[in-house]
Formats: structure tokens, C-alpha cells, sequence
């Protein structure tokens, strides 16, 4: 006998249905996805099911990503689900050198700090993302939490391998914006492919997201 998936999605704030977000059903194991919409009450529905192991994930622009894990077996009925999305915090900014141009090529990544085995540590990371050609940058939604925010890229103007230059990062978040005053790393090279007048640079940085707290730098 197939099984079914259903359930109703909400704003953990406010208790509103959502409408937006994006739902999408993994079975464990096998490739490919099925991808539903929310109706005007915030509620999907997945039908015609194979028994199996599932992961049910959660998409939205202002919303912290959620996965539920779900198995469906013979005879056992899947309680209609309530799934509630924490809205997340975004950083926003842009990089720029000390002549005020962006890198010729730029990425992020944001890891998250917290405890693996009960050691202190990172436990997961955003993926790489793209700087923009103008140097702006913006994060995924973010949740509460201790972050490394690592940049790394090519800049546009040649530069000496013993020079150190300076890099000037505005940050956006929860409407307030910091400037953090001038990181300085050294140039290093990134592969011996690369044109031997350019250098590539890793700029690292830590910051900490607290739900309704303003971000500051650290």
C-alpha cells in the first residue's frame, strides 16, 4: 500500500501559514526529487508514496533551511506534519581593496562554530558562494549562532609577493552596518597556473548572530 505526506507550514515568530517557501521530498537512496507548492492555508501534500526512507526539505529566501527525516513503512500511518520556519538573518556587504576595486574573482563560505563529540569545533558550512562583480555579497538566511566567514579570491591589480594590502569589508545585517576596520592578509600564491603577476588571497573572519541582536563586530 502507498504511502502519503502531509502537513502545513508556519512562521516559528509568528504562528502564520506560509506560502512561499519551497517543498521538496527526497527518498533516500535514489536520485531525483518531487517538488510540491503550498496552497493559501501553508499546507502540502505528497501522495502515492513508496515505502522507504525520506528527506523532506524546506526552501525560502527569509527562512532558515529545515530537513525532516521520515521513513514510511506498511501499515503505519504518517501523521499530518506542523513545520515551523525560523526566520534567518542575512549578511551583506561588499569587499574591496585599498584602491577601492573588487576582486577580479571572489567567493564565501560560512561555517558554523559549535561542538562535534563534544569538542569544540565547526559543524557545517554554507557551500561556496559567488562575490558578485561589483565585490556586494550576500549570505543564505542564517540561523542564531557562531560563524567563520572565510573570502577567497583573485585580486584585480598585480601586487608583490611580500606585500601586504589591505581590505575593507561592510557588513549588513538586521538593517545596521559596520565597517571592520581594515583585515590585513598576506598575498599568497593560489596555483602555479595562474598568471604569475596576480596573487590570490584567503581573508578570514569571525562573527557571532544572535536572534533580535543587532550584529556587531567582533
Amino acid at each position: 500500500m502507498n504511502q502519503s505526506v502531509n502537513g502545513c507550514v508556519v512562521d516559528e515568530t509568528t504562528g502564520e501559514p506560509l506560502t512561499s517557501p519551497d517543498v521538496r521530498l527526497y527518498r533516500i537512496g535514489v536520485a531525483g526529487e518531487t517538488c510540491t507548492v503550498l496552497n493559501e492555508h501553508g499546507c502540502f501534500s505528497f501522495s502515492d508514496l513508496l515505502e522507504g526512507e525520506y528527506s523532506l526539505a524546506f526552501y525560502d529566501q527569509n527562512f532558515v533551511p529545515r530537513y525532516e527525516r521520515l521513513t514510511l513503512a506498511q501499515g503505519r500511518i504518517m501523521p499530518s506534519l506542523r513545520i515551523a520556519l525560523r526566520p534567518g538573518g542575512l549578511l551583506s556587504g561588499r569587499i574591496l581593496d585599498d584602491k577601492q576595486q573588487p576582486p577580479e574573482r571572489c567567493w564565501f563560505t560560512l561555517i558554523q562554530a559549535g561542538e562535534r563529540r563534544g569538542e569544540p569545533g565547526y559543524i557545517s558550512d554554507s557551500g561556496d558562494h559567488k562575490v558578485s562583480d561589483d565585490g556586494t555579497f550576500c549570505s543564505p538566511p542564517l540561523s542564531p549562532a557562531r560563524y567563520f566567514l572565510r573570502f577567497a579570491g583573485i585580486l584585480r591589480k598585480p601586487a608583490t609577493v611580500s606585500q601586504t594590502n589591505r581590505v575593507t569589508l561592510l557588513c549588513n545585517s538586521a538593517s545596521s552596518i559596520f565597517c571592520i576596520p581594515m583585515l590585513r592578509t598576506s598575498l599568497t600564491r593560489r596555483a602555479s597556473t595562474l598568471n604569475s603577476a596576480r596573487r590570490s588571497r584567503v581573508c578570514n573572519y569571525r562573527f557571532h548572530l544572535q536572534s533580535g541582536i543587532p550584529f556587531a563586530a567582533k
